[in-house]
């Protein structure tokens, strides 16, 4: 009997198994041992409905524990099914499969809340997000980026930063300019509390905080508040005079920092897009590696707001 003729056989038995625990035990076994068979073969789609259907056993046994876990890995695998290009018409659209793993996700995190593991949740909210970006949902990944980050904020503020700025750059994407505003206030206001207690991430956090500044600057330009981009600026300027690149070999020239993001103002009102470019190119040269994604951003966003 194939691996498929199998599942539909301990499938089509599921109501019957239900109404003994010995037989959902049972079935929980079968399902294991069909699911290995379909993890060899590659077969991500039949795996992720063997996982599926372990977590409705484990419901029905009321060992929600496993039933989230099963439900994350068959969230994973009608992901990966998903990446996988299959084209048997006998496997769900591409948009089932879609729905079906933020249904899995959405379902074992809820349960893990119920079971207060936040800090779990968060993992399937932030892995969630991630996979809504790859597929194009730059607005559904960022609520989902923004509710993972709030289950994280009170634990470990350098994670909490790290993935609203995520959100951020989802909102930039689908150009919700509002709400990426609003976003880098909070950030901002956030890390500017943070920064005035003593403690051993002050100095992650303050280049997160250069980063939000920036970012915010960027965000300025691409509406056109050439006003409210000089004010950034001058915020910026304090921060490079704190020099908190120093304990780095890569230090940023106050002046000559503070004279790039000037003519960025000025080309970006003048709309001279060559210009913009090759300014764009100096500013990489003079950032510090980590900080290249934030001229990606400068390259990518700005150019198509000019063109």
């Amino acid at each position: 009997m194939s691996e498929l003729l199998k599942f539909k056989s301990i499938t089509d038995s599921l109501n019957s198994v239900f109404r003994t625990k010995t037989k959902r035990a049972e079935a929980i076994r079968l399902y294991e041992e069909l699911k290995k068979e379909f993890d060899l073969k590659g077969d991500n789609l039949y795996s992720a409905l063997c996982s599926l259907a372990i977590s409705r056993c484990e419901h029905a046994k009321k060992d929600y524990l496993k039933e989230a876990m099963t439900l994350r890995e068959a969230g994973l695998n009608f992901w990966r099914s998903k990446f996988s290009n299959k084209v048997d018409l006998s496997y769900p659209t591409v948009s089932e499969e879609s729905t079906e793993a933020i249904s899995c996700f959405l379902q074992a995190a809820e349960l893990y809340l119920q079971m207060n593991k936040k800090i779990k949740a968060m993992k399937l909210y932030n892995e969630l997000a991630i996979c809504l970006k790859l597929i194009g949902e730059p607005r559904e990944a960022a609520f989902y980026f923004r509710k993972a980050a709030a289950l994280i904020q009170s634990k470990n503020k350098l994670s909490f930063i790290q993935i609203i700025l995520e959100s951020f750059y989802c909102l930039i994407d689908c150009t919700d300019y509002s709400k990426a505003t609003n976003t880098l206030f909070y950030v901002i206001n956030f890390l500017k509390r943070s920064l005035t207690e003593k403690n051993s991430v002050a100095f992650g956090l303050q280049k997160y905080l250069f980063e939000a500044q920036l970012n915010l600057l960027l965000l300025n330009l691409l509406q056109r508040k050439i006003s409210d981009s000089k004010e950034v600026l001058k915020e910026i300027n304090e921060l490079i005079q704190t020099n908190f690149w120093s304990e780095s070999e890569h230090t940023i020239p106050a002046n000559d920092f503070s004279e790039i993001l000037s003519e960025i103002v000025n080309f970006v009102k003048e709309r001279e897009i060559e210009e913009l470019e090759i300014l764009a190119a100096e500013i990489r040269t003079e950032l510090p590696k980590e900080s290249n994604r934030i001229m990606d951003l400068l390259t990518q966003s700005l150019k198509r707001f000019l063109l």
